[in-house]
This record gives C-alpha cells, structure tokens and sequence, in this order.
C-alpha cells in the first residue's frame, strides 16, 4: 500500500515536471519567434525608409552635383523627421570609391573611407543590404543601397538604428528579460581586421561584454553563476540566484558577414512557480501518507480487490477527464462503472461533476469567443489554401534550382560561385516563405492584454498581410490605397483591431468583385478627432441598400448568396471594436460604394 501510494505521488510529480518543462521550451519558442519578428520587422522598417530616400529625386539630383552644402541643406530636415519618428541615428551619402561624401548626423565629418561590411555586401551584390554591424560602442542595425542613373552607380545611401529600445520592447511583449551578450574574442577579431580599437560600453561578464539588455544586472549574475560559454545553445536550464530561480536560453547572433559576434540570452523568472509545486508536493505527499496511515489500520483484507483497482479506475478516469480539459486529448473518457458501495458512490459523484462540468463548457460555445473561434477556424480554410497558391511559384523555384545545381555538378559546373548562387537564390525564397508564415501567425494570435501600438502601422502591415494572404484572381486590379500623414499611437488589443481592419477589407473586396465594379479601389484614410481616431474604409463595391444596411451587423446576416460567406465578419468585427476595444464601428453609403468607420478612443 505504501510502495503504490509512493508510486501515485512519483507519477503526479513527474507529470507535474513534465509539464512545466514543456510549458519553459514554449515560452523559449514564443520568445525565439518574437525575436526574430521583431528584428525582421525592424529590417524591413528601415528597407522601406532608404527606398523612401532613394526615391526622392532632389535628394538623389543634389547628390550627383556634388555640392555638400546644398545636399545638407535639403536633408538635415529630413533626418530630424527620421530621428525623432523612426529612431534614425546615421545618415550617409557615400561616393562609388567608399569615400563618405556627407554625414548628415555628423556633417564635419567626411572625406574618410567606409570599410563596413554591410556597404561592401551591397556593392558587392548591387542591391540593398540590411544587416547588424558593430560599431565602436555598440551594435546597430544598418542598411545600405546603392544609387544609379541611367545604369551608372553614382554612389551609396546609409542609414542606422541602435536597438537599445529593442529590449525594453522584447521584455513587454514576453514578460522576459533578454540580453545580447558581445563575444570578447569577436571583439579583438573584428578590431584586428578593420584596425580600429572597439570599446563596447556593457558590463563584462564571463567571456562576453553585455553589450544591450532588460536587466544587465540580472544577465551579469546568471552568466557568473552558469559559467556559459559562445558554445552553448539552446535551453541552458534552471539557474538558481539566492531565493529566486530562473530558467534560460540561449541563441547565436550574427553580423553583417554572417560570423558567430555573441549570442541572446532570454531568461524567464520562475521563482513563484517552483514554490507553489513545492507546497504542492509537499502536501500530496502528507496527504498520502495520511490516507496510507488510515487504509492500513481500518482495511485488512480484500484491499486489492475492493480498494485498489477501484482507486486505479478513479485515477485513470481523473486523468483522462483533465487531458480533455487541457487539450491533450479529444475525447473525454469517464470513470468506469464499480460496485454499489462508498467507493462507487465516490465514483459516480465524480462522473456526475464530469458531465455538468462538459455541459457548462458546451453551453460557453455559444457565446461571442466561440463565435469568434468558429469565424477564425472557417477563413483558416481559406487563408491556408491562399497560402499554398501563394507558395506554389517559390516552391517550384526553389525545385528548379535545386536540379540545376544536380545538372551542374554532373557536367562539371558545379564551382563555388554557382554554389553560392544557387543556395543563396534559396535561401532568398525560404526567407520570404517565412516571412509570410510569420505574418500569419501574428495575425491570427489570441489577444492576452492591452499594447501600445501605432494605429498607421498596424494598418500598413495588415494592407501588406492582406495581400499576401488573401490572393484573388478576381480582385488583381482592385486597389488599396493609405498614405499616412502622422502616427498615433493607442493602447488597446493590437491584434483584434488588425482582424477588424482585416474583415472590412475583405468584405470590401467581395462587394466590389459581386458588383463587377471596373477600377475597383479601397482607400483607408486615419482622421484625429476630439479624444480619439477615426480609421475610415470606403470601396466602390455598390455600396448598400436601405433594407440590408439595418442588418449588416447582425450575426449569420450575409448578402454572398451561393458562397461559403457564414454572415460573421462585420458582426465580429463590431463586437470587437465595441465590446473589447471601447470604441465604435458604424457603416454608411458613400459616392458609389460603402464607408465603414472605426472610432478608437486615445485614452
């Protein structure tokens, strides 16, 4: 009887620590995913601004006169726009030989040779280059295109971004710290070869300088105590600091030339969970020896027969009825039947309390989330079949130029530069595969709490989501315009107001493809008024009748007869805006098509 009630507490232990080990290796993947989309993200922000830059005419005209002054006059402006909106710190114009023509950050400075890796990797390959690179003190983010006219390269645009800001983010989104943590030997390394000394302003630590972090205290105590090496990756496990435990990760993190400089260090403080399974534990344990102390004293014979096997059913019953709850299995198994006596009475209270309990969750499927489940889970089939289609073409590139790299090496063609090519080519299309996949989880993510975010950027990126996902042969020539005058920033459920932005434009493009309109267009315009932001989304899709317009926000109401439409989009979209973000989602005919309004409050 010991040795089995022993046996009982041991499973509940393991379980337990099973459990809250794949509970840690997801928190690392969430973390290692937010990571990556948020320096993705940061990339492609500063992409978009040097193609900004390079597309201004003035600018690239002034450049080619070679008038420094002139060309400072013109963009001193800008680049105070850019450092106070985008966190913009560096600002070059360089000539075809690598010589910096103007600093617009530090215009007294020039006439000296660029030699950063992320400048040659764009003349090397012609084309923008964006990629961390270290400075003196520290790392940054920098991107670099070349400029040609009329096929003649007539110098460089650079620009900067330190990523201090980049932790404080990170620990916001996850709730962990993170740290980048600068390779000393990368240090000396890199110094030798461009010969100018490095002086990365952090807190040393074991074989690293803690170059950026959340808590650089907090990093410095960890590395000491786990003696962590640059040859360590990946789950690093718990780490004990005085009264508190942490558990860490760890990933490598690369420069411009792709070479090992540091890596991350993620670090997630599960002091209060340890302490509550001790009690736990603690407790399971008395209570089982209790009841041990007990059952001996009371029960002499029969114990297997009328004890045991029928506690064995109950714990089985138990722990398939939790499984059904948390997930782990799809169906619900209850406990079997047992003799009429204290036992099975116990028994069948408990596979009472089972049913009422399924009930209850069956009837909270018919409240506003499951409506909101059933819509996500009936677009899925659509966005994942977009998805496909979408992939089809760099899937199929991607085979293609996997055999021409068989057909090259079996005609003796296969050198190192056509190798190069080749993978690079895949690794091109596998990043924008990616890209996409990433877009798609972000958007369709359970919303936990209140963010701030940028009203414009969450519209452009959904416009951009949009269109990657929602591909439609019929809808190739409608447009979708947004020109952003100005950023505000709200604090609300980022990702539900990007799916109601998402519904519109979708319900949009369906009324323009239904109604056949030629030159279809949806433009979205951002309004500030009194205490709050009018996002405005009018299509000429026909617009809507009188009768229609009093139920269009009704659920399971859809004028796409003979289609999988289900009548949920703008009746979630409403319940959204209105129940979960406090604002207001009203429609209204306009010109030859239909305005739907989101009011947000700023406060």
């Amino acid at each position: 009887m010991a040795t089995f009630s022993l046996a009982i507490v041991g499973a509940i232990y393991f379980d337990t620590q099973k459990y809250n080990n794949q509970q840690k290796k997801h928190d690392m993947l969430v973390a290692d995913n937010v990571f990556e989309s948020n320096m993705n993200f940061e990339k492609n922000s500063l992409l978009q601004t040097l193609e900004a830059i390079k597309s201004n005419k003035e600018y690239i005209r002034v450049f080619k006169e070679g008038d420094k002054q002139k060309l400072l006059n013109v963009t001193e402006n800008l680049f105070k726009e850019l450092k106070a909106k985008h966190d913009i710190t560096h600002f070059y114009f360089i000539t075809p030989d690598k010589k910096c023509f103007l600093r617009v950050h530090k215009p007294r400075q020039y006439g000296d040779i660029i030699n950063r890796i992320t400048l040659a990797k764009a003349a090397e390959r012609q084309k923008e280059f964006c990629a961390l690179e270290m400075g003196k003190n520290f790392f940054s983010l920098r991107a670099v295109t070349p400029v040609f006219e009329d096929g003649k390269l007539l110098g460089y645009i650079e620009i900067g971004r330190e990523i201090e800001h980049f932790f404080g983010l990170f620990k916001k989104q996850t709730g962990l710290e993170l740290s980048l943590l600068l390779d000393k030997k990368y240090v000396e390394r890199y110094s030798a070869v461009n010969g100018t000394e490095l002086v990365p302003s952090g807190k040393s630590a074991g074989d690293f300088v803690i170059l950026n972090s959340s808590d650089a205290n907090l990093a410095q105590s960890l590395i000491n105590t786990k003696k962590i090496t640059n040859t360590q990756n990946g789950n690093l496990g718990d780490i004990s600091l005085g009264d508190r435990n942490y558990f860490c990760y760890s990933k490598e993190i690369l420069d411009a030339s792709g070479e090992v400089a540091g890596k991350i260090l993620v670090s997630s403080d599960n002091t209060e969970i340890y302490k509550a399974a001790s009690r736990q534990y603690f407790f399971i344990v008395i209570l089982t020896f209790a009841a041990v102390l007990m059952i001996g004293y009371v029960i002499k014979i029969g114990v297997d027969r009328e004890v045991m096997r029928p506690l064995e059913k109950i714990r089985k019953g138990v722990v398939n009825f939790f499984d059904f709850i948390r997930g782990d299995s799809k169906v619900i198994t209850y406990i079997e039947p047992m003799q009429d006596n204290e036992i099975g009475s116990i028994a069948n209270k408990l596979n009472e309390s089972m049913e009422e309990t399924v009930q209850i969750l069956d009837e909270n499927k018919k409240n506003e989330a499951y409506l909101l489940q059933r819509s996500r889970v009936i677009a899925l089939g659509e966005m994942i079949s977009n998805i496909a289609h979408h992939w089809r073409q760099p899937l199929n590139a991607i085979s293609i130029a996997a055999q021409d790299m068989r057909y090259a090496k079996a005609d003796g063609e296969l050198n190192d530069k056509y190798l190069e090519d080749s993978i690079s080519k895949i690794v091109e299309i596998s990043r924008h595969l990616s890209i996409t996949l990433d877009r798609f989880g972000q958007f369709y993510r359970e919303p936990k709490s209140k963010d701030d975010f940028c009203i414009e950027d969450e519209i452009v990126k959904t416009i951009e989501f949009f269109k990657d996902i929602h591909a439609n042969p019929d809808a190739k020539d409608i447009s979708i315009s947004f020109a952003p005058k100005h950023r505000h920033t709200v604090k609300n459920y980022k990702n539900e107001f990007s799916q109601a932005v998402l519904n519109i434009l979708r319900n949009s493009q369906e009324a323009i493809i239904k109604h056949g309109t030629k030159d279809g267009f949806i433009e979205v315009e951002v309004l500030e008024v009194k205490d709050g932001i009018e996002i405005d989304i009018s299509d000429n899709g026909g617009g809507i009748d009188g009768a229609q317009m009093e139920r269009i926000f009704d659920p399971y109401y859809t004028t796409k007869y003979k289609t999988n439409d289900v009548g949920l989009g703008l009746y979630l979209s409403k319940m959204m805006v209105e129940k979960n973000m406090n604002g207001e989602l009203t429609a209204q005919n306009y010109g030859k098509g239909l305005k739907m309004r989101i009011y947000l409050p700023l406060v």
